[in-house]
């Protein structure tokens, strides 16, 4: 109980103390020093979960303190720039101790070029993670993403390092090319679960057919290795789509194809294959997101054994006025395993439904540094292996420079 009363009076303190360093600084954005810009920012929530260890029966419910503190970093001189950001997390929950866990990372990219002639890019990146990992987003590159690595139900401690390389060229006035290679590696802490390491390169051609309509062509593969298991899967890709261009309310980029996947310890898969994104800009100050993909992946959770996967999101953000800021997100996801697995004494066969929805307020006050939140989410997983639902309700504040 002390040491429960303790750690909300630390937090109790930070919250107090966010506001007054906010309001002794002068308003301006990031700190400069010549071509470089500094940006310190940091944070503090607290949330109620329904059920922190996303039990099927027997649910824990506990609330936890979570802070985080971090730096960005930006440099800019003629056509290069450098963005890089280093964080650190803690989670410290009220009653149950043992699920207490720090975090932490960096993230690193490198551009140069110009947009109308060729850009190269660099980026590098190393985190470790626990439950969600909220800077995923910064490894993308090349048109690739990285938020297909991970099991739906899968939130384990786990180290990830990531290097990656992209180029992207205009050749003619209608004619762009981009390329890009993805290398990510992800060690689990529990010996329950499987280290996964993949190679991903793609190549995209686009065509600009109209003045604001293109045709776009894609070629993607890699190779994917699993621990405990010797040989290794590959797969290729190819997508044909659409995408618009310099409009004003709707950007989209569609495509659809076939993957083929060569499975370790023999096999094959062939599956449809689509990628897609859309924004659409309803008002001055309602903007729509939806995106969704899907692929074939390694599992981390069973020897040898490959998921097909298909997510879907959906977000949709309001501005009601310049200080408040009101969102909603939705994803679902889908993960077919393609072998049984285990479950007690018999073989099952496992897919999993996930489902999140999440409705979130921003509040900036007047000093433009400090920002006030509340986020309500409720995840739903439907398995045949194990169903779980988590509900959580969040208040914190966030400050950067």
């Amino acid at each position: 109980m002390n040491r429960t009363i303790h750690r909300l009076a630390a937090g109790i303190c930070l919250a107090g103390l966010l506001p007054a360093l906010a309001a002794a600084v002068p308003v301006a954005k990031g700190i400069r020093v010549g071509a470089f810009t500094l940006s310190p920012f940091a944070g503090l929530a607290g949330t109620y979960d329904s059920n922190v260890n996303r039990a099927s029966s027997g649910e824990e419910d506990d609330v936890y303190l979570e802070g985080d503190l971090g730096l960005k970093l930006g440099y800019q001189a003629r056509d290069l720039a450098i963005d890089g950001i280093g964080f650190g997390q803690q989670r410290l929950y009220a009653d149950l101790d043992e699920s207490d866990f720090g975090a932490g990372g960096e993230a690193l990219r490198l551009r140069y070029g110009a947009p109308e002639r060729i850009v190269v890019e660099l980026q590098q990146s190393w985190r470790r993670v626990e439950d969600q990992d909220t800077y995923a987003a910064l490894t993308s590159i090349g048109g690739i993403s990285a938020d297909a690595f991970l099991d739906a139900n899968v939130r384990s401690r786990r180290d990830l390092w990531e290097v990656g390389a992209g180029v992207g060229a205009k050749l003619t006035d209608k004619t762009d090319v981009r390329a890009g290679y993805l290398f990510n590696e992800t060690d689990y802490a529990s010996t329950n679960l499987l280290d996964l390491t993949s190679h991903n390169a793609q190549l995209e051609a686009l065509y600009k057919f109209r003045a604001k309509s293109a045709a776009v062509a894609t070629l993607l593969g890699g190779v994917q290795e699993s621990d405990q298991v010797d040989d290794e899967a590959t797969y290729v890709a190819a997508r044909l789509g659409l995408q618009t261009l310099q409009t004003d309310r709707l950007l989209f980029k569609v495509g659809v194809g076939e993957q083929h996947y060569e499975r370790p310890e023999g096999g094959a898969e062939d599956r449809f294959h689509f990628d897609g994104q859309a924004t659409w800009t309803a008002t001055d100050k309602t903007q729509v997101i939806l995106e969704g993909r899907n692929g074939i992946q390694l599992s981390s959770v069973s020897r040898a054994n490959v998921v097909d996967y298909t997510v879907v999101r959906l977000g949709i953000a309001h501005r009601v006025n310049p200080v408040l800021a009101l969102s909603a997100n939705g994803t679902y996801r889908l993960d077919d395993y393609q072998d049984p697995v285990p479950q007690g004494d018999q073989l099952v066969d496992r897919r999993d439904n996930g489902a999140t929805i999440a409705f979130r307020a921003d509040y900036r006050i007047p000093s433009k540094y400090l920002r006030l939140f509340a986020e309500t989410s409720y995840e739903t997983v439907d398995s045949t292996v194990r169903d779980y639902d988590v509900a959580r309700a969040t208040l914190g504040v966030a400050f950067e420079r």
